[in-house]
């Protein structure tokens, strides 16, 4: 399979400019299976929901359907939603056929106001593409290892759309290696770039293999990058060295 890591910055409090600004970026991605946005690509982490959420079927949703068809390409990453009487930090997986699946934010940041300000998910979401199951998260989910658990190896690849601030992007790397390798799948995970009014961001979006090993990492500037992940390779690890499996019995 291959992924699409689109590590930007998003303009603030403003959906149809960051709408332009992706459709220009990917206008080169070529022969991709799958494009990642960071967290809140949209609006940029807001505490403000209520001055730009939309409805699921709303213009985001169908900006990201059109690009999917376009790219002949699965594309994910998380908006602010407004659904029965909440706000969602949603991640939307969208294809080119116009199927839709979904993921809320389970792990509320707390040092904001989001707990306050949104809904928590509760469902774990596993999505089937192109033959990979594929477990969606966000940002502060990576911090909750009991959470991702990969139990009987139920995903191959853990997908994560983010906006970690610079000042704990330590933690952020030391994180994504650890769930790597305990749950032994890979890992890609796209952080933003720039400064919203709040916090500066430096990216290190990141892909890792099934045993913690970086395939790519990037810094500082908006960059698109393309890698391929090898699911024969990871089965063999894994019946190599069934951790996972052990564990979960």
């Amino acid at each position: 399979m291959k992924v699409t890591l689109v590590q930007f910055a998003p303009e603030w409090h403003s959906p149809e400019e960051n709408w332009r600004k992706l459709t220009e970026i990917l206008s080169s991605v070529k022969n991709t299976d799958l494009i990642v946005l960071p967290e809140m690509f949209t609006t940029g982490f807001t505490m403000q929901p209520e001055s730009v959420a939309e409805p699921i079927e709303g213009p985001t949703t169908q900006w990201l359907i059109s690009e999917a068809r376009k790219h002949n390409s699965a594309i994910a990453g998380s908006i602010v939603i407004r659904e029965n009487n909440c706000f969602y930090n949603r991640m939307i997986f969208a294809t080119p056929n116009g199927i839709l699946d979904y993921y809320d934010k389970k792990h509320l940041f707390v040092l904001t106001q989001e707990p306050e300000k949104y809904c928590p998910g509760q469902e774990v979401k596993i999505v089937d593409w192109r033959g990979w199951k594929i477990r969606l998260a966000i940002c502060f989910d990576l911090r909750f290892p009991h959470w991702l658990f990969n139990h009987n190896y139920a995903y191959d690849l853990l997908l994560i759309s983010a906006s970690w601030p610079h000042k704990r992007i330590d933690a952020w790397n030391a994180l994504l290696k650890a769930r790597s390798i305990e749950n032994q799948a890979y890992v890609v995970a796209v952080n933003r770039v720039g400064s919203d009014p709040y916090e500066f961001y430096s990216g290190f979006s990141t892909a890792l293999d099934y045993a913690g090993n970086p395939i790519v990492q990037l810094a500082y500037s908006e960059t698109v990058v393309t890698v391929g992940l090898d699911k024969q390779a990871m089965i063999q690890f894994r019946e190599k060295f069934p951790f996972v499996k052990s564990s979960s019995q």
